[in-house]
């Protein structure tokens, strides 16, 4: 018995557009996580579902190859953090590409099991050549001196964390606003609520699109039929939630394929309207064909 898992690696095309999904660990979740209407309703839910326990997060990344640039969306959790994070390094290697070949990094957001690796175990740039891309609302929530200053025992380091990694990559920060073109077939749609600025990027090759829409949907199993099901640590969660539906009402109408950094890995499928709320289908295996 091997005992360990292989890194985990799913390649698919968009076009032109070569998407590799690399997943960094998982992240073990509380159903307390969950805020609902009424006491009793996420357990009731969970209990429904044949996977509730234990509630697992998938954390996943992905290099997008797109007109001879290798762009990174998201770079994963720290396992200093969160212990079963940290494989984005070795996701990377398994599939070929060094640290020096990335181009740009594009970030959904600043919480911490996004932006964990950025940083070598001294503290410096680990993508040394990359671009660093995200929406202003974004960098000016997170590297507001006074959010560190008023910040409480538990958020101060993941504050410290989301500063720390912006500072690393300033000399070469882009920040953008609204609805922009982030590089080659890469634009950002802004998606507020689960923070400031949060992001999805919208992947488009001629007439074929995706939209990697970062942490819109946190846990499968009861957020798409419960759309309006916030998240604890959410900086507005009724904002989060209206986001989260105006979403979800876009790709399911457009018939518009997602990628998501916490749906079960490679994160990349379709939304469709159910009975109630939503209902997730993930994608057929791309061969290439």
């Amino acid at each position: 018995m091997s005992n360990h898992q292989v890194p985990a690696q799913y390649r698919l095309r968009l076009g032109e557009i070569e998407i590799t999904a690399l997943s960094d660990g998982y992240i073990p979740f509380s159903p307390e996580i969950i805020l609902a209407g009424e006491p009793g309703a996420v357990a009731a839910a969970l209990a429904d579902t044949p996977q509730s326990q234990p509630l697992i997060g998938d954390v996943n990344t992905y290099v997008v190859n797109t007109a001879g640039r290798l762009c990174l969306i998201d770079a994963g959790g720290p396992s200093s953090f969160i212990p079963t994070l940290g494989r984005l390094e070795a996701g990377l290697a398994a599939v070929g590409i060094d640290s020096e070949q990335i181009d740009q990094l594009l970030l959904t957001h600043l919480h911490i099991d996004h932006i964990g690796g950025m940083l070598t175990a001294d503290g410096r740039a680990m993508f040394p050549n990359a671009t660093l891309t995200l929406l202003a609302d974004e960098h000016d929530y997170w590297t507001d001196p006074a959010l560190l200053a008023s910040a409480d025992a538990g958020f101060r380091p993941l504050v410290a964390a989301a500063q720390g990694a912006v500072a690393a990559y300033a000399d070469r920060l882009i920040l953008l606003s609204g609805e922009a073109q982030a590089g080659p077939g890469i634009s950002t749609l802004p998606i507020p609520g689960h923070t400031p600025g949060m992001t999805g990027f919208r992947l488009h090759s001629g007439d074929e699109q995706l939209l990697m829409w970062g942490d819109v949907v946190h846990v499968p199993a009861v957020q798409f039929a419960h759309p309006d099901w916030r998240l604890s640590f959410d900086t507005d969660g009724a904002t989060a939630a209206a986001s989260r539906a105006r979403v979800l009402d876009m790709v399911a109408s457009d018939r518009i394929g997602v990628l998501g950094s916490h749906l079960p890995f490679p994160g990349h499928g379709y939304v469709s309207r159910g009975p109630d709320g939503y209902r997730y289908e993930a994608a057929y295996w791309d061969h290439f064909a």
